[in-house]
């Protein structure tokens, strides 16, 4: 990720000062707020250059200020937070400058595990280059962290020419000109363009073309900033690894109910924010979310406040979970709780656990998202079978094509919301095959380490007396040994999460997808269906028109012989005879068309569909078994 910046170690003199006078003026401030703390017990022992910053930590053991903290975490307008807490204690404090920060990174933790959270990166880009700058993240990392929002300005896209798209021929051809001077401007097309297959001479790109390439450079790809890709690319992921930190970056999205992010059409519903997580070797966990509002203008405040509270929500659970008075924060759910630091048990011992578990946990909470990751399986938020089997029963009532525009909808969705998925996948198996090579590493180097260097001492003599090979070797391990170690615990968890997400998210949205091609294949067949009904309905009546107009020609032949004027008939034929013979040849012709329908039917297969007699007699002993049951 590039050359990583050294540790800053020294302190600029007027920075120290005007910290100073700002810590001092703090520390008035807030000695005047806690005049009136009734507590009787004295406070710790701290330095002097560290004193004002102490008074802006809040106890979060201590219920009155455990709530005021709870309240500021939920306050749109806060833009930080630090939590440090151990097994005996947990401080929080809210909305430090760059100066506290600096302090902080280079006094020694007073606990054991440090938590610090940064919203709205790119008005605090000060503090990210602080932070980072301290744990030797290196500069394009950092500018990446610091970014800012992703503009509203439209970036064109060059999409391929579709045959669609051109002009038919015949528009350019009135004048009826032949295929020869088609293929006469191709020819002088490859000429203009030096085609190298044919063997023309390439004159190289005009003027024009070269204006065009760089004004198209200029708009497109010159544009394009960290927040764009991650804005259009929803699956894009960040996992880097330093000699001091672990860092992770990943976009998330938040459902918020009643809330209209205005999303394309392909696009899920909900807020996209890209989150930073770095993990670093003294315990330190450092959280950057992207700002949720940039424009407050486009949303109420109702709107947003409701959107923080799903956004900042895991946040929050893991804030509540460090106090000894989670219980009464309502969150009583053990789904939702995270035990990332551990109280003394009922017999008032505290809970043994291995050193640097508490950061590990931590860093895998924040990760884990589980109740905006698991809306999907529990089908609450992004209730995809819901909407399917709703345009199912639609088809099966309406078969229409318009239908295949919303399953098209909600397949790029799906997609969309299979590569997010795919892509935290992508994180844990990146992550757990560094976290194998770092123990690996490890055990290499411990006490049997030894025993493996002795066993295979010739090689590496061997290899000692290849320089090139020799540096290589080393390069490659350095790189393979860079990161931060979980804990055993964290891993356990990460593991499972894998699991979870392969056989919940993953396989719930791979149903999904499998269904909605299902329904696509289905809503073809029923309109097909359909329209070979409709052509049989009209087969039907043609064929209704047809026996008619047969059943009625020989009596009309018959009539036009009745009606002949000729003098031999004139008194021959009565009026009885006329009607006899009517009866006679209309008897006849309905035998006949009988005969030849029931041949037709046995030669050629019957077409099943219920006549209107068998209709209405079925319609006729229906209504009288009812008539009977009601009597």
């Amino acid at each position: 990720m590039g050359d990583q910046l050294p540790t800053n170690t020294t302190t600029n003199t007027t920075n120290t000062n005007n910290a100073n006078n700002h810590n001092a003026n703090n520390h008035n401030a807030a000695s005047s707020r806690h005049s009136t703390d009734t507590t009787t017990s004295s406070p710790p022992t701290t330095p002097v250059s560290l004193l004002s910053l102490s008074q802006k930590f809040l106890n979060l053991d201590e219920k009155a200020e455990f709530l005021q903290c709870r309240q500021t975490f939920m306050n749109e307008a806060t833009r930080n937070f630090i939590v440090e807490f151990g097994d005996t204690k947990a401080r929080c404090a809210f909305d430090l400058e760059g100066p506290d920060f600096e302090k902080l990174v280079q006094e020694p933790k007073p606990l054991e595990t440090r938590w610090i959270n940064i919203w709205a990166p790119e008005l605090q880009k000060d503090i990210v280059q602080i932070v980072t700058s301290h744990y030797g993240v290196s500069a394009r990392l950092q500018a990446m962290m610091g970014s800012g929002p992703a503009s509203t300005k439209e970036i064109k896209a060059f999409s391929p020419r579709l045959t669609s798209d051109r002009p038919s021929r015949a528009a350019h051809n009135d004048d009826g000109d032949d295929d020869e001077d088609v293929r006469n401007d191709k020819l002088a097309a490859a000429i203009s363009r030096g085609d190298l297959e044919n063997g023309y001479p390439h004159a190289g790109p005009s003027a024009a073309e070269l204006q065009s390439s760089s004004s198209r450079d200029s708009s497109g790809l010159g544009s394009i900033d960290f927040s764009h890709i991650v804005n259009q690319i929803w699956h894009f992921v960040s996992v880097d690894y330093g000699q001091r930190y672990l860092c992770l970056g990943y976009n998330s999205l938040y459902v918020v109910p009643g809330v209209d992010f205005h999303n394309s059409p392909s696009r899920p519903d909900g807020k996209r924010l890209w989150s930073w997580l770095i993990l670093c070797d003294d315990g330190t966990v450092v959280s950057i979310q992207e700002n949720p509002f940039p424009d407050r203008n486009k949303f109420t405040a109702e709107a947003r406040t409701k959107a923080l509270g799903v956004i900042r929500r895991n946040s929050g659970l893991i804030l509540s979970g460090l106090s000894t008075h989670h219980g009464s924060s309502g969150h009583n759910n053990p789904l939702m709780t995270s035990h990332v630091r551990y109280f003394q048990n009922d017999s008032g011992k505290p809970t043994i656990r291995p050193a640097g578990e508490g950061a590990s946990l931590l860093f895998y909470y924040l990760f884990d998202d589980w109740v905006t990751s698991y809306s999907l399986v529990i089908r609450r938020e992004h209730s995809y079978s819901s909407a399917l089997e709703k345009l199912r029963k639609r088809m099966v009532d309406r078969p229409q094509v318009e239908l295949i525009d919303d399953l098209h909808r909600l397949g790029r969705q799906l997609a969309v919301l299979k590569r997010i998925y795919q892509s935290y996948e992508l994180i844990l198996n990146r992550l757990l095959k560094r976290q194998r090579l770092l123990r690996e590493e490890n055990r290499n180097h411990g006490p049997y380490g030894a025993l493996r260097h002795r066993a295979t001492g010739g090689f590496e003599m061997h290899m000692r007396n290849d320089t090139f090979r020799s540096t290589m070797m080393e390069d490659a391990s350095a790189a393979a040994t860079d990161g931060v170690q979980l804990s055993f615990a964290a891993i356990g968890r990460f593991e499972r999460l894998a699991d979870r997400i392969r056989l919940y998210a993953l396989s719930e949205i791979e149903e999904c997808v499998n269904e909605k091609e299902s329904l696509t294949f289905l809503v073809l067949n029923l309109i097909a269906v359909k329209d070979s009904q409709a052509v049989e309905k009209l087969t039907r009546t043609t064929i209704l028109i047809a026996k008619a107009t047969i059943l009625f020609l020989p009596v009309s032949l018959m009539t036009a012989y009745f009606s002949t004027e000729i003098k031999e008939l004139e008194e021959v034929f009565t009026v009885r005879m006329y009607w006899i013979a009517f009866a006679v040849i209309l008897v006849l012709s309905t035998l006949l068309l009988y005969v030849f329908g029931w041949l037709g039917d046995a030669l050629g297969g019957r077409i099943k569909y219920r006549s209107i007699p068998k209709t209405m007699y079925d319609a006729t002993r229906t209504f009288g078994q009812q008539k009977q049951k009601m009597g």
